[in-house]
């Protein structure tokens, strides 16, 4: 959209007028240009590094856009930067973005230590007042997402997915269909965590994304035909069916990683699924 040529104009030109925003960059699709690069669903995400980020700790301190139909405050940018997700009106559309305020001391620690996500999926630099950003590393797209698990953390993943899957059941069976649908995007969380480790250990060299973005791409044929199958409809018979098909493909895939890092599998998928198979 045109719109996103006159937001970066605008925010370029405000930020370039406040000595504390030291540097701008662009994350996300609008700054790849390779794998995934921004299609017309794409929105802008940026991060502003400054010397006070206690300057952006309202929305008055947002760069003066005109008529945002929306703007709202989180906290949910890497290491609790602030960050404003924005809608303008376009045309008979909106455009979205995130705008995340950060300290440069952040930017430093980055240039310094190595490239980390985001930034490992492509950045694009607007504003670099002291040239701290062009030290920066390449972004590096074969980087993990996430680190191969420890026995201990292993552990946890089983643990979680099962505690959850068990009061996923309960609430099914009590008729709790709604609470059962939320309780299973938690088990699925931790499905995906699985599912990345094995791929990651069987085949190295595939790009595994994070949050199950593109998981067609990554995921194996077999495994990604599997998915529908568990998720179910809005009904007793059809959600306890797609649990046990999520348990099952669970299993396969933690057993998989446990056997190829040598560990240890917990017994607490036999005692939640015999408990689950007698309600």
């Amino acid at each position: 959209m045109l719109i996103y040529e006159t937001i970066e104009r605008q925010l370029i030109a405000w930020a370039e007028a406040r000595d504390d925003i030291r540097v701008v960059l662009v994350v996300g699709s609008r700054a790849r240009t390779e794998a995934h690069p921004a299609d017309e669903y794409s929105d802008l995400d940026l991060v502003m590094y400054t010397t006070d980020p206690a300057l952006y700790l309202t929305k008055a301190a947002l760069p003066p856009l005109a008529h945002p139909a929306l703007h709202i405050r989180c906290d949910t940018w890497p290491n609790g930067s602030r960050e404003y997700m924005v809608l303008l009106p376009a045309g008979d559309g909106l455009a979205k973005f995130d705008l995340a305020f950060s300290d440069i001391d952040r930017l430093a620690q980055i240039v310094a230590n190595g490239i980390e996500p985001p930034y490992d999926r492509g950045y694009r630099i607007w504003v670099d007042k002291d040239g701290l950003a062009a030290k920066l590393p390449p972004p590096d797209t074969a980087k993990p997402f996430k680190p191969l698990p420890t026995q201990a953390v292993f552990t946890d993943e089983v643990g979680e997915f099962f505690y959850y899957v068990l009061a996923t059941a309960k609430q099914i069976r009590r008729g709790n269909l709604w609470v059962a649908q939320s309780l299973d995007w938690r088990c699925k969380d931790h499905l995906l965590a699985v599912l990345e480790w094995r791929t990651r250990l069987e085949k190295p060299q595939v790009d595994v994304w994070h949050d199950g973005r593109f998981m067609q791409e990554w995921l194996d044929a077999e495994t990604w035909n599997t998915i529908p199958g568990t998720f179910g409809a809005l009904e007793t018979a059809s959600m306890l069916r797609a649990l046990r098909n999520m348990i099952g493909l669970f299993r396969q895939a933690a057993q998989t990683v446990a056997a190829k890092l040598d560990f240890e599998y917990p017994p607490v998928d036999a005692a939640v699924t015999a408990v689950i198979e007698r309600m």
